[in-house]
């Protein structure tokens, strides 16, 4: 994106928040699930641990996703810092990069690690379509709301591209093999966001920035 590379990209809110700030990264849609373009962080652990909050992580190993995720890093290294004046580096025992959050959701289930941070629409949506994924796994804590990872161009993205791409997102779900599509994805429709709708990841990031200054 920033190259110039590709005109669009679907990507996490916490490179979104970034990518705006960095390089002029612009919102086209963000899909709509569940009646709202939110998502949660969940926090997971083995459905036989008797971890009941995030307190009783401590000292234990853990698994983020990706360096640049929201909820697969950001919010759980928030969530840690705020509450028990940590850095994870410290708090946990152990932390691991699993790149994906099918992956960390199975590092749970196969007890390589005691928790993970997991976003919640493929945590639903992995319960939903292939429940074996995740009947080893308990959630012990939920997140607030955070705006939804969205498409995104920037200013390098040829306008009459950037046009067309919305208004055949915007209308995939009245086609009928566009509804099929956004239906095999949990995905109702596609809305136009509103950049305040990432607010609260970039008050987290503006948080941890100042607090490790």
């Amino acid at each position: 994106l920033e190259s110039g590379e590709v005109p669009v990209a679907f990507i996490c809110s916490g490179p979104y928040v970034k990518d705006k700030a960095k390089f002029g990264a612009e919102l086209l849609v963000a899909p709509q699930s569940y009646g709202k373009p939110v998502y949660y962080a969940y926090i997971i652990v083995h459905k036989k641990s008797s971890i009941k909050d995030l307190a009783g992580l401590k000292g234990m190993r853990f698994a983020f996703t990706d360096p640049k995720s929201n909820t697969g890093k950001l919010v759980p290294t928030y969530l840690v810092t705020k509450e028990f004046h940590e850095a994870p580096e410290k708090f946990f025992g152990e932390i691991v990069y699993t790149r994906s959050h099918d992956k960390s959701i199975a590092a749970v289930a196969l007890q390589i690690v005691d928790g993970a941070s997991i976003d919640s629409l493929i945590y639903d949506y992995a319960a939903a379509k292939h429940p074996e994924t995740t009947r080893d796994t308990r959630i012990i804590r939920k997140s607030p709301p955070y705006g939804i990872p969205p498409i995104v161009t920037t200013t390098k993205t040829d306008p009459a591209l950037r046009e067309r791409l919305r208004n055949i997102l915007l209308q995939m779900h009245t086609d009928p093999r566009g509804k099929t599509i956004l239906d095999g994805i949990m995905v109702d429709r596609f809305i136009i966001p509103k950049d305040a709708d990432y607010d609260s990841v970039r008050d987290m990031a503006d948080w941890l920035a100042k607090k490790q200054q």
